[in-house]
């Protein structure tokens, strides 16, 4: 009987529009979206960390709910800083991805700092000898 299964691949195409959209180029901040930590005994390290969030252009995508979330990201990052946990970690990795500030939360929002990256042309593979059966 003819008609039944998937249409051969030659004639299948996808019609959909893709379901994560397009990547999104995000330029150098001019001026910094996130504020200034609250005030309050901070480690080195947190405001490092805050430091480098405050410079990353995809805080320019941020809505007021989003500072509100880096805000207390940078409270749970004190609280790993302090006393590192597995669980804590897992909750700021989490929270990081969902503010696109390390990189697997960039590619999953689809945006890119910087422009497209280059292409790196990588050398040819050795051509391998093939072996072949001895009598």
């Amino acid at each position: 009987m003819a008609g039944i299964g998937p249409a051969p691949k030659a004639r299948r195409q996808r019609r959909g529009t893709p379901l994560r959209g397009e990547w999104v180029d995000l330029p150098p901040l001019q001026k910094a979206i996130l504020p200034e930590l609250p005030d309050g005994e901070w480690s080195d390290r947190t405001r490092n960390a805050w430091a480098a969030w405050t410079a990353d252009p995809v805080t320019s995508q941020y809505s007021a709910a989003d500072i509100q979330a880096a805000i207390d990201l940078a409270y749970t990052y004190e609280q790993w800083v302090d006393k590192p946990t597995p669980s804590i970690s897992s909750e700021m990795r989490q929270r990081q991805d969902r503010l696109g500030l390390n990189p697997k939360g960039k590619r999953d929002l689809r945006w890119r700092v910087g422009g497209p990256s280059e292409k790196v042309d990588t050398p040819a593979p050795k051509k391998q000898r093939r072996l072949r059966a001895v009598e």
